[in-house]
């Protein structure tokens, strides 16, 4: 197996501190808010889950579990405080991400017996699936850089949609995972220069029982090499992609323990904890 323990620090090339203050999103418990790295006080704005940040900072989309056991995903105004339910028709969705640009949302969508992606656009508008033609369950929707296409995967390939429904290009998912155990909730993230994706995977490490171990990779296109990024002993989950090369992650170092939200550098390995009791932690990138 080819699978190196040490990162190359050429990945993202050289990065520069971002020019201005950035807003983090997270969940804590059964609520969604935002914080800042400095204070590390978290501001709970609603009951629910998933929260991703627009990358302006100025919306925070996230799931609501219904009473009824639907599901959908509402949208706050982090000026007004206002919220908005998307205009999805469907009873099963969850998962927001917003693209790079602020522009649109993907998520997951349950639609004729199979899991499908969705898209709408930041205005509540054009609702479509561009997953119509898909023969299999797609899973964990993540954005290219350039905003025009997603990351997909259904267990057995990783594909690359573009917003037309047209698969544009796929790898077989164990040629990227090697032995490591890929779930629906497994997320693989493309490089902003495309040349390398990040995702999550399950390891055969510890005596948990009540979870299994996961820890965050990357995977180099052009070598073929699977790296570990989080360190052994670190359960680590939920990648996010800062665009200047910042991990962001769920993480918890015993099973039965809660969930912190971690920031790792990619060139330098530092590890930095970001939040206490919080997870799925994303980042504002852009004004």
């Amino acid at each position: 197996m080819r699978y190196l323990c040490l990162f190359s620090l050429y990945i993202f090339g050289c990065q520069s501190t971002p020019s201005f203050t950035p807003t983090y999103a997270a969940q804590r418990g059964e609520e969604v808010g935002t914080f800042r790295a400095k204070s590390r006080e978290f501001t709970p704005l609603a009951r629910g889950m998933d929260p991703c940040l627009s990358p302006d900072g100025t919306r925070l989309a996230y799931t609501e579990n219904r009473p009824n056991g639907d599901r959908g995903i509402r949208v706050i105004n982090l000026k007004t405080k206002e919220s908005v339910l998307l205009n999805v028709e469907g009873k099963n969705y969850y998962g927001p991400v917003w693209s790079p640009d602020n522009s649109r949302i993907a998520f997951s969508i349950f639609e004729k017996d199979r899991w499908h992606i969705g898209v709408i656009s930041k205005d509540n508008q054009d609702f479509r699936i561009i997953s119509t033609g898909s023969t299999t369950d797609l899973f964990a929707p993540t954005w290219t850089f350039d905003g025009k296409k997603l990351v997909v995967h259904d267990l057995e390939q990783v594909y690359l949609y573009d917003l037309n429904g047209r698969i544009v290009k796929k790898y077989p998912a164990q040629q990227l995972a090697k032995d490591f155990s890929l779930s629906s909730s497994s997320h693989f993230i493309l490089s902003p220069d495309e040349q390398y994706f990040l995702f999550n995977a399950g390891v055969a490490e510890g005596d948990s029982t009540l979870l299994p171990m996961e820890a965050i990779f990357s995977y180099d296109l052009q070598t073929d090499l699977t790296t570990r990024l989080t360190p052994p002993g670190l359960f680590s989950s939920d990648p996010y992609l800062h665009p200047e090369g910042e991990l962001y992650f769920s993480g918890s170092e015993k099973e039965d323990a809660p969930l912190n939200a971690y920031q790792m550098n990619i060139q330098t390995r530092q590890l930095t904890e970001l939040l206490k009791n919080a997870s799925r932690p994303t980042c504002s990138f852009n004004k």
